[in-house]
């Protein structure tokens, strides 16, 4: 069974509640959690872990049935996360799409496990986003500084009409510097 993903289309052109979740190696690419969903994926994630604590051992997929392209459920950290494989590799690991949280992992091919269908019905909560017409002050990569911003919601940008730097953070306020 696969995972859809959440339609942004779909979603109102107003203001809405999200979470950063990662920022890749630049702060114009990041992936984020919509909050009006994050009840319910709290709660697949806790009957994911429960379900697998129990009969995880049972679900334990089989190395040579392993494909590119299924959905899979790995241990991360102290609970379960759902993924999907982006690639075998030859030394008896396999890529994994972590889409919840726009991550990538590596496991061992006997690490990963059979999801059920049942944990397949929320679509995938990570969104991936981009932010248009955006560069470093100078230089082709980001700083340390500007990525850890990202990460905590808040964007730090040079004003187009002027050589003033003004941050925003999630809240929309302003402040000079």
């Amino acid at each position: 069974m696969e995972i859809e993903f959440i339609n942004t289309t779909l979603l109102a052109r107003s203001s809405m509640a999200m979470k950063v979740v990662k920022v890749d190696s630049s702060p114009m690419m990041f992936w984020v959690q919509l909050k009006t969903g994050s009840e319910d994926f709290q709660d697949l994630l806790e009957e994911l872990t429960r379900r697998m604590t129990r009969k995880g051992h049972t679900l334990r997929h089989r190395p040579d049935h392993i494909v590119v392209g299924e959905v899979v459920t790995i241990r991360e950290n102290r609970g379960w996360q759902r993924g999907i494989i982006t690639d075998i590799n030859g030394d008896g690991t396999v890529a994994i799409s972590l889409r919840d949280w726009g991550r990538n992992v590596e496991r061992r091919l006997f690490e990963v496990h059979i999801l059920e269908d049942r944990f397949c019905q929320l679509k995938w909560q990570g969104i991936p986003c981009g932010l248009a017409h955006t560069a470093p002050f100078s230089g082709t990569s980001w700083p340390r500084r500007e990525r850890d911003l990202t990460k905590e919601g808040k964007v730090l940008h040079k004003s187009t009409r002027g050589t003033d730097v003004h941050f925003r953070d999630h809240k929309e306020r302003s402040h000079v510097y």
